[in-house]
This record gives structure tokens, sequence and C-alpha cells, in this order.
């Protein structure tokens, strides 16, 4: 499907909790890497230029991530500034701030929101040039924000590179790598990234403190532990209905690790049981509505090697506080 200018603000204004111009550490997946899909091709083969895994990692991520903010404006004829967006870009990925104050980006996106209400999809605003500025060192300094995220959670790619594939992009040259070839360069380098983490030694020491948890905890009062090593304590029965596997529940629920450091929760939370993690699934068939319980998660019923967001880090035992509101839609 062709990209749209709205698609295009869309993305811009998501992007713009950056209006505070605030950097925020993310994991790989969560930082524009996840534009790469399950290919199969082949990735660091020989490529001028880009000859080192890092290399074609870093222009597949810029190249990819420039696509989806800058194409959808240059293809209505909208000027972006790829100087400024390379500059800015460079300025926040090096942990600076970029060339507009926060205060002026809100203003611009208010405006620029404003002059698209109600306009087709394919219409393109008109920019003064001061305007046009501004949205290039947006741009920039977005792309900046994700490469900072990145860079921060070690996920290995050359930042001249990612520069690289955003100004091919920005100036409308042929690409040095394929589709198909960025997709699996990207997709290695976070499979090795998560190998990466699985294997240090702080997920090893994740893995101890949480058997050394379970064991203690399972002696506790009314603390069960099935055949899997889930273990659970029903705090307060339920009376209604007892889910399936296949079943759609409700429910209110804290997750906390084992320090106690809360990382999620929710209220009148909705999803196919069948479709969370192994641990939920086993431990809400255990309850019925109205029912109460606290899952103690061992790794591999959870995330297992992999982290999952910022806070659960592979190999971690997760503690979930739920209440069963609702079984069935």
């Amino acid at each position: 499907m062709k990209p749209t200018l709205k698609a295009g603000l869309i993305v811009l204004t998501a992007a713009f909790s950056l209006a505070a111009c605030k950097q925020e550490v993310k994991n790989a997946s969560a930082s524009g890497a996840s534009a790469a899909t399950s290919s199969s091709a082949p990735a660091n083969t020989a490529i001028a230029g880009l000859e080192t895994p890092a290399k074609q990692t870093g222009y597949a991520f810029g190249a990819q991530i420039a696509q989806q903010m800058i194409t959808p404006w240059k293809s209505q004829g909208i000027a972006i500034d790829s100087a400024l967006v390379l500059e800015n870009m460079k300025k926040v990925a090096d942990g600076g701030q970029p060339s507009v104050t926060p205060d002026e980006a809100r203003k611009f996106m208010g405006e620029l929101a404003k002059s698209m209400q109600g306009a087709a999809s394919d219409a393109a605003p008109k920019l003064t040039p001061e305007q046009s500025k501004t949205l290039s060192i947006l741009m920039g300094a977005q792309m900046g924000n994700a490469a900072f995220g990145v860079k921060n959670n070690g996920l290995s790619f050359d930042l001249d590179a990612f520069a690289q594939g955003i100004s091919d992009i920005a100036d409308g040259k042929a690409t040095k790598m394929t589709p198909e070839q960025m997709d699996a360069a990207i997709k290695q380098a976070e499979q090795a990234h998560a190998d990466a983490a699985a294997n240090s030694p702080e997920a090893k020491a994740n893995l101890e403190k949480g058997q050394a948890f379970l064991k203690e905890n399972a002696n506790k009062e009314g603390v069960k532990t099935t055949a899997s090593g889930l273990q659970y304590k029903i705090t307060k029965e339920g009376s209604g209905k007892q889910p399936q596997a296949t079943d759609e529940v409700t429910v209110d629920y804290t997750g906390k690790l084992i320090d106690g450091t809360e990382f999620d929760s929710g209220k009148n939370i909705s999803f196919p049981l069948n479709g969370v993690i192994p641990g939920w699934t086993e431990g809400l068939q255990l309850m019925k509505e109205g029912g109460e319980a606290t899952f103690y998660i061992p790794a591999e019923l959870a995330y297992g090697k992999q982290q999952a967001g910022e806070k659960i880090l592979p190999n971690s035992t997760l503690v979930f506080d739920v209440k069963l509101v609702k079984v069935g839609k």
C-alpha cells in the first residue's frame, strides 16, 4: 500500500513523546528495528561499502526508518532537508538535543495536525520554508532517538552506515541493499543480540536467583506447585466459570519481579487464554470467575531467555497477582 501523508503524520506524532525531547532506551525490537520480517534471504554478503555485519545492520535500519518517516512526505512534493535530518539525527543519537525546543516542537505538531484535519489522505499541506525545516529537524531527532535507544541497548550497528541509509532514501538514491537483504541483516543482528543477552552472566544470575526463590517459596503456606513447575496461591476462591485454554478471559493484574519491582499492571484486560505466556495459560485454568491468585512463574513458563521490555531481563522469574473477572466475551 502506498504511504500517505496521514500515515506519515501518525508516525511522526506517535514519535513525539519526543515533543519533550526525552530519549528512552528501548529494546531493539521497539526501536525501529522491528521493521525486520521473517525473510530467509542471506545477510552479510559482499556489499560495497558495507562489508561488516554492523554496517549492514546500520544501513538497513537507517533506510527502513527513513522509508517509513520521510517517503510519505517527499512523495507529495514536500521539501525535506536531508542535511538537517542527518545533523539532528547525529545530535540526538549522541545524547544531545535537537535544534528545536520542546515548545517549538509541540507548536509545530499542533499546526500540522490542524492543517490536515478533514483533508484527504493524499492531500499535501502547505508548509512554509520554516515549517519544512522544523519538520526535517523533528524527523532527524526521532531517528536519532531510535538510534540512541538501540545503541544503548547493546545492539551492534554502525552509526555512519545508519546515516548513509537515511541519506540515500532522503535524496532519492538507489539503496545499496535490497529490501530482503535489509530485513535479513536486521533479523540476524537482533538474533545475535538476543543470543548474547541470553548467555550473559546477568542471565545466568537471574536463572539462579529465580530457582532459589522458587525453592524457598514452594514451602510457604498455601503455595502449590504443578507438574510444569508453576507455583500458585489462591488468595480468594471464585464461584463462577472455570476457563479452558481456548476461552477468552478478562482479568485485573499486577506483574512484579521477584525483588518486588513492578513492571506491568492492568484492569479489565481481555485476551484469548491460549495467546499468552504458558504460566498464565496454565494458572488461569486453575481459577474460577471472581477468584484471585498469585502466580509464581519460572522463566521457562514466562519469556525464557528472551528479554521482554526494559525490566524483564532474560531468565526472569515473574510474580503476578491476578483476579479472574470474567470468562468468555
